[in-house]
This record gives structure tokens, sequence and C-alpha cells, in this order.
């Protein structure tokens, strides 16, 4: 089984169990599980697109709330044991999304799994 990674936008029949990753899901937007504790905060968020911090910053305190929510990423790695899925998240590019660094830490902790970041 493969965990895989992609913008909502482009979501496709093909792509497996859909999970949301996003703290908010466009009403557009269909899936099968919505797992928000793997989005980052909304003040974590909010201070990002303001630029009051930069990406690494970003990262460093999205990674210290992975940490500290294990379980979902628990419970994502058993999903994407049983079956093909999907993470999905609004950025277009993975490079500074938090779907990269999901799927990142995904391998880190079960390093087997097949993951694809797109």
């Amino acid at each position: 089984m493969s965990l895989y990674t992609n913008c909502y936008r482009r979501a496709s029949d093909s792509d497996g169990l859909k999970i949301s990753i996003m703290r908010f899901t466009p009403k557009n937007f269909s899936y099968d599980v919505w797992i928000p504790e793997l989005a980052p905060t909304p003040e974590l968020l909010k201070i990002y697109r303001e630029k009051r911090i930069n990406w690494q910053e970003y990262e460093e305190g999205f990674l210290h709330l992975m940490a500290n929510n294990s379980g979902a990423i628990d419970r994502l790695i058993q999903l994407a044991t049983k079956q093909d899925v999907t993470i999905y998240c609004s950025e277009f590019r993975p490079e500074r999304c938090h779907r990269r660094l999901v799927a990142e830490e995904v391998i880190r902790r079960e390093p087997q799994l097949h993951v694809g970041i797109r």
C-alpha cells in the first residue's frame, strides 16, 4: 500500500482513500477521512502568512506540533498500510507545505511504506 500527497484541487478518483489534513476543508472538496490534527494551528499559519516567521521557523513549529500529536500520525500510517491513501491540503506545490512534512514524518516512522510526495 502507499501514501501520496497532493493539492485538493488536483484530486482524482484514482487517489485511493482521500484524507483531508486541512483545518478548514473547502466545501467543494469531497474527502473520505478528515484528520485536522495534522494541520497547522490557525496561529502558526497566521504568523507564517503574515511573514512574522520564515519557513524554517514554521517547519520547526509544525514538527513540534506533530511530535505532540503522534496519535494522528499513527492513525494515518494505519490507514495507509491497509490501502492506498492520498493526503490533501491547499498548497499547490509540496516544497513549502505541511503535507510534505507529514509525509516525511511517515517515512521516518514507517520506512517500508511507499510514500509519493506531489
